[in-house]
């Protein structure tokens, strides 16, 4: 499944966040600034979608998902 599906299917209450561990090339972790919203530009935010994921939880502070 991709970032993008996973995304799409889920549902966060205002306040909460979403977290993309990137393990494949960035080794980076994004936080969207309001539920799904990253503020990155067009062509990082498409990479991040486009990623594979590997594991996701949800919890009180939103969806964490680990991709690459």
């Amino acid at each position: 499944m991709k970032v993008r599906e996973l995304i799409s299917k889920c549902h966060l209450y205002p306040g909460q966040h979403t977290t993309i561990h990137d393990r494949g090339g960035t080794k980076k972790k994004y936080v969207s600034t309001n539920r799904y919203a990253f503020k990155l530009g067009s062509d990082i935010t498409e990479y991040l979608l486009g990623l594979k994921v590997n594991s996701f939880e949800c919890n009180e502070s939103g969806l964490t998902i680990n991709a690459e």
